[in-house]
């Protein structure tokens, strides 16, 4: 389990601690496990968690937090300001590439940063 991007969505976080972060993996037990080693890393940087982390959620007292998702999850309803893609999620996959144009992309707020910048990918917008 690649953990590389804990670092970026801490720090994401506690500069914009009303902001909802995409954190996008494989599959959605891998998301799981790994919004659940994120959250006690959170508080021990003094985030203080609203609730008890749910499978693959957790959000802050501030109103922000982390939702974790296995590529194909539905995101409806969800509005997120950054999103980090795990390196083990498959560009390349057209089931990948048309959920995250159909599914994720469309739920990222103008101008949200995406890690790594490779997922920005502008020209899947015309593909």
């Amino acid at each position: 389990m690649d953990d590389a991007l804990d670092e970026p969505i801490l720090t994401w976080l506690a500069r914009h601690p009303y902001s909802h972060a995409l954190f996008v993996c494989p599959t959605a037990r891998w998301a799981w496990n790994r919004a659940h080693a994120i959250g006690p890393l959170a508080k021990a940087r003094g985030m203080r968690l609203a609730r008890r982390p749910a499978r693959g959620e957790w959000t802050l007292e501030t109103g922000g937090g982390l939702r974790a998702v296995g590529v194909g999850t539905a995101l409806g309803g969800y509005p997120f300001h950054a999103a980090f893609v795990d390196a083990a999620v498959d560009s390349s996959c057209p089931r990948t590439r048309e959920w995250w144009l159909v599914e994720a992309q469309c739920r990222l707020a103008p101008d949200a940063p995406v890690w790594p910048r490779a997922w920005s990918m502008p020209e899947w917008s015309s593909a």
